[in-house]
């Protein structure tokens, strides 16, 4: 491929992360308002989904205790393996099982595990006291995914296997933006297939 193509391509791919970007920061800000306002709950994740021409971004983000099973900084190789290992998971979009005649080829994976310092109120008397003896934080992964589809009309669904391969996870908040409609909604284990307007 020339650098000239890759250039292109590289131009296209961040156009289009832009683009959806904006339909993620919309239905995105309850999500973040969420969080500001100590929403912070252990089992509960959220999913953003936008769709816009060919291209589909997904937007993830859950508390550190739903993946790894705890939300201080690593302190022990063991821990600093499974960050890393649901980094590596998060970023190659293996938590979504789209339908194949959609043909979606992921373009581009962002994946951050951020860790905050201490609480910002105090309405978190049992989570301190669960956490006794450990520097006081919270941390929580946010992984931001985008796909090309080569013929979007047929995704029409995603399986969300996020409850398989982080049973962390008991309930995920979805919103979603697509050309058709808009839609908002929760998953569960045994509720776990996301229909798209």
């Amino acid at each position: 491929m020339s650098s000239t193509s890759s250039s292109s391509r590289s131009r296209a791919t961040l156009s289009g992360i832009t683009l959806v970007g904006s339909y993620i920061l919309a239905v995105g800000l309850s999500t973040a308002e969420q969080r500001q306002l100590g929403a912070h709950e252990h089992g509960t994740a959220a999913l953003n989904v936008a769709m816009s021409d060919s291209t589909l971004s997904i937007e993830f983000t859950a508390p550190a205790a739903n993946l790894v099973g705890f939300e201080h900084a690593a302190t022990t190789e063991d821990q600093a393996r499974a960050i890393a290992q649901a980094e590596e998971v998060l970023a190659s979009g293996g938590i979504l099982g789209l339908p194949e005649n959609a043909e979606c080829e992921l373009t581009a994976s962002n994946v951050e595990h951020e860790t905050e310092g201490e609480h910002a109120d105090d309405d978190h008397g049992e989570h301190e006291k669960e956490h006794e003896g450990e520097e006081e934080s919270h941390s929580e992964f946010h992984a931001l995914l985008t796909y090309d589809c080569r013929n979007i009309e047929a995704l029409t669904h995603i399986d969300v296997e996020i409850f398989l391969l982080f049973p962390g996870n008991t309930e995920i908040h979805t919103q979603v933006i697509t050309p058709t409609g808009q839609s908002g909604g929760e998953l569960t284990p045994d509720a776990a297939r996301l229909l798209l307007p």
